[in-house]
């Protein structure tokens, strides 16, 4: 930037899925076998980690903006859009084969689904720490978005009137992942020491956690 003297560069998908994957580990020490996912705007990175390490990294040619635009064609969906979209995610999302995963992911979506889960008036990180998502919950989110407009959705509370828009398709792949690892509750849990925006930690066998990053 000019008035900075500041050189900028775009981070290539592998540094942004390191950076990411940096941070959980920093907030969160996950142990074992983890599976970690940013849902950008274009793409949806996985990447797969043990003890800490990364092990793989995957890009999925996706993300909540691109699905939206591609999906959308009224506002709400009609049914046909929701079942292409959840169709195309059903094909779409493939994880490395295996068990006892401990999801982890990044994105405003899904913190916006934690203070919609709560009903906060205004978003605040540390207020959510400890919120529990249960799959029921973030199905009921999934049809709740399917059935309202956008300025319906905005109105929700504990809604970023900003990702409004981009709710149905975020919280669907959401769903998606959650469903193909076989993880049944999400929950929240504040930390300030990761490199993102916000981090979700997830066991397959238990429950999942948010953290929220500096």
């Amino acid at each position: 930037m000019e008035q900075s003297s500041l050189d900028l560069r775009i981070l290539s998908e592998e540094e942004e899925a390191m950076a990411a994957f940096k941070g959980i580990s920093s907030a969160i020490k996950p142990k074992g076998k983890v599976l970690a996912f940013d849902i950008g705007g274009a793409s949806t990175e996985l990447i797969y980690g043990l003890d800490g390490k990364i092990q793989s990294i995957k890009s999925l040619p996706f993300g909540a903006v691109s699905l939206n635009s591609q999906f959308r064609n009224r506002d709400p969906y009609t049914n046909c859009a929701f079942n292409e979209l959840e169709q195309y995610l059903e094909k779409s999302v493939k994880l490395q084969p295996g068990k006892d995963f401990q999801l982890t992911g990044t994105g405003g979506s899904i913190s916006t689904m934690a203070a919609v889960s709560q009903g906060t008036k205004s978003f605040d990180a540390i207020s959510l720490n400890g919120t529990i998502l249960s799959r029921g919950e973030i199905f009921r989110q999934v049809l709740m978005y399917r059935s309202l407009s956008v300025p319906q959705i905005c109105e929700i509370q504990g809604m970023d009137p900003a990702r409004a828009d981009l709710m149905l398709p975020a919280s669907l792949l959401v769903a998606q992942l959650i469903h193909k690892a076989k993880a049944e509750k999400t929950d929240r849990k504040h930390s300030r020491s990761a490199a993102r925006h916000h981090l979700w930690h997830a066991s397959t066998e238990s429950a999942l956690e948010l953290s929220d990053t500096a």
